[in-house]
């Protein structure tokens, strides 16, 4: 489990270490730079939850976004540039046991929708043609995803 403080306030990663008499928390001091909307799923397919901390465009003149991949209380960063204003979408959508990225745009023309399909493994996402989707709908579980 993340504590998420939007601003300089400490976050802390809690790995639950229990059996069936008893849970425990082993607490890790995190620091999170900035104002992010994480996302939460598996994006390189190894069963570890990852957090995508993306910041949209439009909020604070835009900025990075950021991948933490976990492997236990270990953390790979990298970099991400997420151009335009999304709600994106975190979901397995072709099954492969990696978590891919639909990012919904309500208000473009059209309504094209990037999509992001995470590379299992590869820890990177190919990056497949906008979708349309259907015009004044939004996806069902949007909220379900940090939103």
């Amino acid at each position: 489990m993340f504590w998420y403080a939007p601003g300089p306030a400490p976050d802390w990663l809690w790995l639950a270490d229990g059996n069936l008499a008893e849970i425990q928390f082993i607490s890790y001091l995190f620091a999170v730079d900035g104002e992010y909307h994480p996302i939460v799923g598996d994006f390189d397919g190894d069963e570890d939850d990852d957090i995508l901390w993306y910041r949209p465009a439009a909020e604070l003149a835009g900025g990075l976004s950021w991948m933490w991949y976990f492997d236990g209380p270990a953390v790979e960063v990298r970099a991400l540039e997420v151009t335009g204003d999304y709600v994106p979408y975190a979901e397995d959508f072709d099954g492969d046991g990696c978590t891919d990225i639909l990012w919904y745009d309500a208000v473009a023309p059209d309504n094209p929708s990037p999509v992001w399909r995470c590379v299992p493994e590869e820890r990177t996402f190919s990056c497949e043609e906008p979708l349309p989707t259907p015009k004044a709908a939004y996806p069902v579980g949007l909220n379900a995803r940090g939103y």
